[in-house]
């Protein structure tokens, strides 16, 4: 199902080729710096400190972030981390909420390790007492393949993490040029989108209907999922033209409550059709199989 864009009111506009500094964002997450986490390879940094490589580069193109190997002599100043990147956030300059759609235009760095991300998180001026985990939504994020993204829901519904992800095969090289990836959240569904067609859905589960959210725009480096880094990949930049932040209506009725044949195919995983025409993908195989469990269990 193609996006239907009458939906949106714009309410927010990052459009990079025309800001002429990021001081609205925060340019760490809500832990500290120096805490890496996932076995990541980068260290984010303060651009307001001149002694570490700025990652952030505005120009007529929009936002580059970069990630760059950290000078010997500055290991020390990096909590000895191998390479200097960096991560937007608005978490702290007002522009999160409840429900909404969101999109980013974004050409992926095309690098051994490198983890471009963008994402959404709860948010909170410190972390919350008594939770381990923040509940996240993932855009996009681009690992390994450069043909194919990741988009995926963590939730703490059930008082542990719950992972739901796809990878979305799109069949074209997603660091040649930019593409748009947007996600739709309402009280009912959680839907996402690649150059306005649907590619993946879930229902909104208990633990994203009650809290805002900021995004966040990062490039991670190595870690669990990427593997290594290899140095002669580097520098690698991801670029993003624009983020746009819209309004939009309460658990709109006129979104159909499956996808259409059509845009199921689109996530290249249909492994049956069945006789009324209708297609069955591994993620409708996936989601039966754990809710078979779940009975059994019950």
């Amino acid at each position: 199902m193609n996006l239907d864009r009458n939906l949106l009111n714009l309410s927010v506009d990052y459009d990079f080729k025309f800001l002429t500094d990021l001081e609205s964002f925060t340019t760490r997450y809500i832990w500290s710096r120096e805490q890496i986490i996932n076995n990541e390879q980068q260290y984010y940094v303060d651009p307001r400190k001149a002694n570490l490589p700025n990652p952030f580069e505005l120009s007529h193109e929009g936002l580059g972030i970069t990630a760059v190997s950290t000078p010997p002599k500055l290991l020390a100043v990096a909590a000895n981390q191998p390479y200097c990147s960096g991560v937007l956030t608005t978490r702290d300059n007002g522009d999160s909420r409840l429900y909404g759609y969101w999109e980013g235009m974004i050409k992926s760095p095309n690098a051994q390790g490198a983890w471009p991300a963008f994402w959404l998180l709860p948010t909170h001026l410190t972390w919350p007492k008594g939770i381990s985990v923040l509940p996240e939504i993932d855009i996009v994020e681009i690992v390994k393949s450069i043909t194919a993204y990741h988009v995926s829901l963590h939730s703490v519904a059930t008082g542990e993490m719950i992972t739901t992800s796809a990878e979305v095969k799109v069949n074209i090289d997603l660091s040649k040029s930019y593409n748009l990836y947007g996600l739709w959240w309402d009280e009912q569904w959680i839907i996402w989108y690649f150059n306005d067609v649907e590619v993946f859905r879930l229902p909104t589960p208990p633990d994203m209907k009650t809290h805002p959210r900021h995004f966040l725009l990062n490039l991670a480096v190595g870690g669990n999922w990427p593997g290594p880094a290899s140095p002669e990949d580097y520098p690698a930049t991801m670029d993003i033209e624009y983020v746009r932040v819209y309004d939009i209506p309460a658990a709109n009725p006129d979104i159909p409550s499956q996808p259409s044949n059509e845009d199921k195919a689109l996530r290249g995983d249909v492994v049956r059709t069945l006789k009324n025409n209708k297609v069955v993908t591994k993620q409708d195989v996936g989601l039966m199989a754990e809710y078979l469990i779940e009975i059994a269990e019950s």
